[in-house]
C-alpha cells in the first residue's frame, strides 16, 4: 500500500546549533581535560626558571618513542596537531570550506544563502550580543566581531584533542587548534577574546621552543588552570593546557610521534560513504578516558568501548550518525536496547495519507521487567516496592495479570501515525479555536496482537473494571444558559448519557468507544476508541481510523509501500532497526524560522516579567541582577519568507537500529532544528505565572538600547589586556610581554623582531604591510615554550635571535 505524506507537523530532531557548539568549545574546552593537571594554585613562576634552548631535551613528559614508517601527515589536516596515542577524546571540524562543493549542494546551505534566513540570522546574534554586553559590561569584541569569529570557525574549522591514557595518566592534556584564525582581517577579534579569558593580574611567561615557535604561559580566568598558547605557520592558534603537553604536540608536529590521522577510527568516520561526505566527525574513547564512576557502571554503562559521531551532507540532505560501540550481552540501562528488530519490508499497511509516522519495536513485557530491576539497582528507596504494590493493586481490582494477560499479548511492533484533519474549517491542529474548539489530531495507534483470543478476553475485563472507576467520576456541570436537564426517569437517562463510559459499538471487531460529557465532546471533538482485529490492538481519536487501521489484518501478506519522497530518506537504513519516525517540516519549518525572534523575545520578557524563578542570592555576595530584557528587531529586507524557503525543504527521517557491534542513531533533515528551538522559547514564554503584554516585533528600524556601555571597535582594546611592548617595539593584539624567569634572565625583545605567540598587528609598522614578518630574512621567529621539569645541567636560557 502506498502513503503520501500530505501535512507537515514537526517532530523531535537533531540538533541544528553545531556551530554554536564550536564557538563554545573555542573559549571553554581548553579548560577541560580528562586527565590530572596541576593545582589551580601553583603559581607559573614555580615552573622552571630558565627556559632550555631547542637542542636541550624535553623535560616535562618524555615524547614517546619514535615509531618508523610512520604516515606522511596530511599537510593540512587539523588532526596532524593532535597525538594519535592514547587519545580519549576527539572533535574535529575541519570547516565547511574543506569540502564546499557536498556544502553547498545541501538545501541547508541554499536557505542559508538564497533566502533571508542567514542574515537573519546573524541579525539575531549580533542583537543579542550588543543587548548581553548593555547588561554584562564592556566586551573584548564588538557584536559584529563576534559574528565574524563564529563565521570563521564555520568556514575554516577548529579542533580539540584530549589525551587521557589510563597507562600514564601523567601524560594527559588538552590541545585546541582554531585554524586560520591568526590571519589578517580576524586575528585582532580573535586575540582580544583570548587574552580576556586569561587573568589579567598573571604576567605571562615566555619560553621558545624548536621550529621557531615561542609559547605563553598563563592562567584561565576561570578557573585558574595554566594554558599555554602559540601561532603556529603563522596563522592557526594552538591552545595546550596543561603547559607540560606542549612538548608532546611539538613532538607529533616534527612527525617524532604519531598524529591523530593515523588513528583507524578517525580515519573511518573521516571517510565518505556512498553519498554521504562527513564534515564533521569525533569520538569518545572509553579505553583510554578515566573509569566510569560506580553508578554508571552499575547500570551497565562500564561495557561501552566508544562513543562516535559523524555530521555531514548527503547529496542535498544533513546526515547525522551517532555510535554507541558496545556488544551484546548488554546490561542495565542498555539492557533495555534489547529489543525485536525489524526492517522497513516489514511494516504493515497505514491509509494513503498521512502527516506524520513512527514505529517502536517493543517487548512490553520484557522491557517492564527490566524498568523494574533498573529501579532496584537505583537505591532509590522502596521504588521497586511500589512498583510491584502498583503491579499486585492491579491484579487485584481486574483479577488480570498485567504482565501475562496484558502486556505478552501485545507488541512488539507499536506503529503510531496522524492523518489530516477532514475540515478545513475554523479548527487548527493542536490549537485551542474558541469558535471551533480544541482540534485533536487525527491519530492512530497500532499495536501487534499475536493472540487476539487471548487478548479478547483481557480487553473485555479491563474495560469492565475502567467503566466501573469512571462511573465514580463526578458529572460535569451543565454549561450556563444550556437547556436543565429532565425530572424522574429521563433525568437518569440524561445522567447516564452525560458521563464517560465505554461502550460496544461492535463485536466483529471487538469496538469500544469513549462516551464523552456533551461539554467535553463539544470541546474537545473526539471519539476515542478501541479496536481489536485479528492482528492488532487499535486506539484511535476516530471510529473510521479505528476502522481503517484494522482493514489491513485481514491481508496479512501485504507491506507498506513508502511514497516516493521519502526514498532518500529510507534508502541505506539498516534492517535491525528498532525505532524510525519519518518527518516533514515543509509547513512548520518555515514558519518557525520567521517566529524565531517573535520567540526570543517573548521568552526574554517571559523570564523579565518573574515568569520563571529569579537566581538566588548568595548570602554575602552582592544581589543577583534582573535577567536583561531583549528586544530583537529584525528589519522587514531581513525576514525570510516562507514561499522561498518551503521549495528547498524535503522529508526526513530519525532511525534507531541495533547491531551487534553497538546501537546506532542515523538523523536525516533538509535543515538545523529551529523548529525545537522555537517550541522551547514559546514553552518558556507560556509559563503561567504572571503576564506579558503586546511586543513590537519586526519594526523596519532597529531598536536602540539607553544607556547602553559603549563596544570597543575593531581598533580598540580594553584597558590592561594587552601589555605595552618593550621601546621600539610594535603593538600587538596577543602578544605576551616577556617577563623575567626566576633566574633574573629575561627573554630579551629585540627591536623589529617578530615576536612569537599570538601577535596580531595593530597596525602596520613604518609602511610595512600588517602580518609580514619582520625578522631576517627566510627566519621565522620563535613561539613559547614552557618547561615544567628542571632542566638539564648546563642549560642555557633561550633568547630571541637579533
Amino acid at each position: 500500500m502506498r502513503t503520501t505524506f500530505v501535512s507537515r507537523p514537526s517532530r523531535n530532531r537533531p540538533p541544528w546549533i553545531l556551530p554554536a557548539a564550536l564557538v563554545w568549545l573555542t573559549s571553554q574546552a581548553a579548560a577541560q581535560t580528562l586527565s590530572p593537571t596541576p593545582s589551580p594554585g601553583t603559581p607559573p613562576t614555580q615552573q622552571p626558571s630558565t627556559p632550555a634552548t631547542s637542542e636541550s631535551p624535553a623535560r616535562s613528559v618524555a615524547p614517546p618513542t619514535p615509531t618508523p614508517d610512520l604516515p606522511t601527515p596530511d599537510p593540512d589536516a587539523l588532526a596532524r596537531y593532535v597525538p594519535g596515542e592514547n587519545l580519549a577524546l576527539l572533535i574535529e571540524f575541519p570547516g565547511l570550506d574543506a569540502d564546499t562543493n557536498a556544502w553547498n549542494a545541501t538545501s541547508a546551505a541554499k536557505i542559508l544563502t538564497e533566502t533571508q534566513t542567514g542574515p537573519m540570522l546573524e541579525e539575531i546574534l549580533t542583537q543579542l550580543h550588543a543587548q548581553l554586553v548593555a547588561v554584562a559590561g564592556p566586551s573584548s569584541v564588538t557584536s559584529a566581531e563576534e559574528v565574524a569569529m563564529l563565521r570563521h570557525l564555520i568556514r575554516r574549522g577548529l579542533i580539540l584533542g584530549v589525551t587521557a591514557g589510563r597507562q600514564q595518566p601523567s601524560a594527559g592534556g588538552t590541545v585546541l587548534v582554531l585554524r586560520d584564525a591568526f590571519t589578517a582581517g580576524i586575528k585582532e577579534p580573535f586575540a582580544r577574546q583570548l587574552l580576556n579569558q586569561m587573568q589579567p593580574e598573571v604576567k605571562p611567561e615566555l619560553f621558545d621552543k624548536p621550529g621557531n615557535r615561542r609559547v605563553a604561559v598563563t592562567r584561565l580566568k576561570s578557573n585558574g588552570q595554566p594554558v599555554a598558547w602559540w601561532v603556529e605557520d603563522r596563522r592557526d592558534i594552538v591552545i595546550v593546557t596543561p603547559p607540560e603537553h606542549v612538548d608532546r604536540i611539538l613532538s607529533t608536529l616534527q612527525s617524532k610521534s604519531p598524529n591523530a590521522t593515523s588513528v583507524p577510527r578517525r580515519q573511518a568516520l573521516a571517510a565518505p560513504s556512498g553519498a554521504f561526505r562527513p564534515l564533521a566527525w569525533g569520538y569518545l574513547d572509553f579505553q583510554e578516558a578515566p573509569p566510569l564512576p560506580e553508578e554508571a557502571a552499575q547500570l551497565g554503562l562500564d561495557a561501552v568501548s566508544a562513543l562516535e559521531f559523524r555530521w555531514g551532507a548527503e547529496n542535498r540532505a544533513l546526515r547525522t550518525e551517532v555510535h554507541l560501540q558496545v556488544p551484546p550481552p548488554r546490561q542495565g540501562l542498555l539492557a533495555l536496547f534489547e529489543q525485536p528488530t525489524f526492517s522497513i519490508s516489514s511494516i504493515p499497511p497505514i491509509p494513503d495519507q498521512v502527516d506524520s509516522l513512527s514505529i517502536l519495536s517493543l517487548d512490553l513485557a520484557k522491557t517492564l521487567e527490566r524498568l523494574t530491576e533498573l529501579i532496584a539497582q537505583s537505591g532509590i528507596p522502596n521504588a521497586s516496592d511500589e512498583l510491584r504494590a502498583l503491579e499486585t493493586e492491579f491484579k487485584r481490582s481486574t483479577r488480570l495479570d498485567l504482565r501475562q494477560d496484558l502486556l505478552a499479548h501485545l507488541g512488539p511492533k507499536i506503529l503510531s501515525y496522524t492523518v489530516p484533519q477532514k475540515r478545513n474549517g475554523l479548527a487548527a491542529l493542536n490549537s485551542f479555536n474558541p469558535l471551533a474548539g480544541f482540534q485533536l489530531p487525527r491519530m492512530a495507534i497500532r499495536i501487534d496482537a499475536p493472540n487476539p483470543k487471548a487478548l479478547h478476553a483481557s480487553i473485555t475485563q479491563l474495560i469492565s473494571f475502567a467503566n466501573k472507576q469512571l462511573a465514580q467520576l463526578e458529572t460535569p456541570a451543565p454549561a450556563a444558559g444550556s437547556t436543565p436537564p429532565p425530572a424522574g426517569a429521563g433525568a437518569t437517562a440524561a445522567a447516564k448519557a452525560n458521563r464517560f463510559e465505554f461502550k460496544m459499538t461492535s463485536t466483529k471487531p471487538l469496538t469500544y468507544q469513549l462516551q464523552l460529557p456533551a461539554q467535553f465532546a463539544a470541546l474537545f471533538q473526539a471519539k476515542p476508541t478501541l479496536t481489536l482485529g485479528s492482528r492488532h490492538l487499535v486506539i484511535a481519536t476516530a471510529p473510521d481510523l479505528a476502522a481503517d487501521a484494522v482493514k489491513g489484518d485481514e491481508q496479512p501478506d501485504l507491506a507498506w509501500t513508502p511514497p516516493a519522497e521519502f526514498s532518500d530518506a529510507l534508502s541505506g537504513l539498516s534492517d535491525d532497526l528498532i525505532y524510525l519516525q519519518l518527518t516533514d517540516t515543509r509547513q512548520t519549518l518555515p514558519k518557525a524560522i520567521d517566529e524565531l525572534p517573535s520567540a526570543i523575545n517573548k521568552a526574554a520578557a517571559s523570564i523579565s516579567a518573574g515568569r520563571m524563578p529569579p537566581p538566588s542570592d548568595v548570602p554575602g555576595q552582592p544581589p543577583v541582577p534582573p535577567p536583561p530584557t531583549l528586544q530583537i528587531v529584525i528589519p522587514p529586507d531581513k525576514l525570510p519568507k516562507s514561499s522561498e524557503i518551503e521549495p528547498y525543504l524535503f522529508p526526513g527521517a530519525i532511525a534507531l537500529s541495533v547491531q551487534k557491534s553497538g546501537i546506532s542513531l542515523v538523523l536525516r533533515d533538509s535543515f538545523f532544528d529551529i523548529t525545537t528551538i522555537t517550541a522551547v522559547l514559546n514553552g518558556l514564554a507560556q509559563a503561567p505565572v504572571g503576564s506579558v503584554g503586546p511586543l513590537p516585533l519586526n519594526q523596519p528600524e532597529r531598536a536602540t538600547l539607553g544607556g547602553q556601555a559603549p563596544t570597543p571597535g575593531a581598533e580598540e582594546v580594553p584597558p590592561g589586556n594587552l601589555p605595552e611592548p618593550p621601546s621600539g617595539g610594535r603593538r600587538g593584539g596577543l602578544r605576551p610581554e616577556p617577563m623575567t624567569p626566576p633566574t633574573g634572565r629575561p627573554v630579551p625583545a629585540t627591536p623589529g623582531s617578530r615576536r612569537g605567540g599570538l601577535t596580531p598587528e595593530a597596525a602596520p609598522p613604518t609602511g610595512r604591510p600588517s602580518g609580514t614578518p619582520s625578522g631576517p630574512a627566510g627566519g621565522r621567529r620563535s613561539g613559547l615554550r614552557p618547561e615544567i621539569a628542571p632542566p638539564a645541567s648546563g642549560g642555557a636560557a633561550a633568547t630571541a635571535p637579533d
